[in-house]
């Protein structure tokens, strides 16, 4: 079970939809008219393994092996956002977690998180070589180590 925050026009939720059929995907955005067009998108394609919903993650309930995002909040705040929505123990080859595509200097963002990933890799190489993932990744980090996670910063205050 894979939920999708701020899933916007469904990217990467749709695509991991279409690539792995027997797993089933929750796809979440705040803005209805994002959410109409994701539901119309999952229809035609005939994605039967696929759940749009018009909420905040934050209401979703907690049973998700793996939550993804993209573009959503940096990642100490997505981390804060979206931890409690995994269930726990992993049931797959993979440990249950966070897949965050991310951009920049990935030891960067591990120091401002306390967080290392158990994966990294990065897009532009699997995408066709496009310019426009240079630097781009898909990092996995586990629930277990989740909680490590630095507070996100808020504005007014320091850590």
């Amino acid at each position: 079970r894979v939920m999708d925050v701020g899933t916007g026009g469904g990217f990467p939720g749709l695509i991991l939809a279409v690539l792995y059929p027997k797993a089933r995907f929750t796809l979440v955005d705040s803005v209805g008219k994002k959410i109409t067009v994701v539901t119309d998108i999952a229809a035609r394609l005939g994605l039967k393994n696929v759940d749009v919903k018009n909420a905040r993650a934050e209401t979703m309930n907690h049973e998700h092996d793996f939550v993804t995002g993209r573009a959503v909040a940096d990642l100490r705040t997505f981390v804060h956002n979206t931890r409690q929505l995994l269930c726990k123990g992993a049931k797959h080859s993979l440990p249950n977690g966070i897949l965050y595509w991310q951009g920049g200097d990935p030891a960067e963002e591990a120091a401002k998180s306390n967080l290392n990933p158990v994966f990294s890799f990065e897009l532009r190489p699997l995408l066709w070589n496009d310019e426009k993932f240079e630097g781009k990744r898909i990092v996995l980090y586990r629930s277990q180590d989740l909680l490590r996670c630095k507070k996100p910063d808020l504005p007014g205050m320091t850590q």
